[in-house]
């Protein structure tokens, strides 16, 4: 089946603002899913078939915890892992900007974050390099050739700023 990307868009926006979302998080959300769609990872709006991608209960505002020069640390405070981790990446660009270097994390989310690429390419649009790192509370890695998992994942997103030397 094939569907014009301005009709998959009003389908997409239309079912994420079903599940709760208000029109800022809606369009943060539908940004990752399409970013993720129209590179062929069908990973992307098919999250909104079935039971969706519903606003947990009690979610709220993301919240900063704790913040030096260089880092960041925030409370998702329940709210969905995309919009949270958009966040952290704005906040993380803004700290390399402002002092070369730039690190943010967060906790207190559960779902998916969608395609770690979307966040890097901010980075990159931004003029830096960064790397983005995400997990879902507990889970660990299996290191190649084993069943084991033995690896713990980090959740963080950390961007280094380059000074090139001319």
């Amino acid at each position: 089946m094939k569907i014009k990307i301005s009709e998959l868009v009003e389908a997409a926006t239309k079912a994420i603002t079903g599940y709760g979302y208000n029109p800022q998080e809606t369009k943060v959300i539908l940004d990752v899913l399409m970013y993720a769609q129209l590179r062929g990872n069908n990973q992307g709006v098919v999250k909104l078939i079935g039971n969706g991608i519903p606003k947990r209960e009690g979610a709220a505002e993301p919240s900063l915890v704790k913040e030096t020069g260089v880092s960041a640390l925030v409370d998702g405070n329940k709210t969905h892992a995309m919009v949270v981790m958009r966040k952290v990446t704005d906040l993380a660009i803004k700290k390399a900007k402002e002092s070369g270097v730039g690190i943010a994390g967060n906790f207190n989310t559960d779902e998916s974050t969608g395609a770690l690429g979307y966040y890097v390419k901010r980075v990159a649009d931004a003029g830096l390099i960064g790397f983005a790192f995400s997990s879902a509370p507990f889970q660990t890695t299996a290191p190649h050739g084993s069943n084991e998992a033995n690896f713990v994942q980090i959740l963080s997103l950390t961007e280094f700023r380059l000074n090139l030397i001319q």
